[in-house]
């Protein structure tokens, strides 16, 4: 995929999200020192 078409991509997946017909892939994980870290997955 080139960076065009990488950027086509974010921008239609943003669209749809902001339509409500996509989820955020994002996990919210707790460290053993307590601090959180968010994580996103993209297939």
């Amino acid at each position: 995929m080139n960076v065009y078409e990488s950027i086509m991509q974010g921008l239609n997946e943003a669209v749809e999200y902001e339509k409500g017909n996509l989820k955020a892939d994002a996990s919210k994980l707790t460290t053993e020192d307590g601090s959180e870290v968010q994580t996103s997955e993209k297939e």
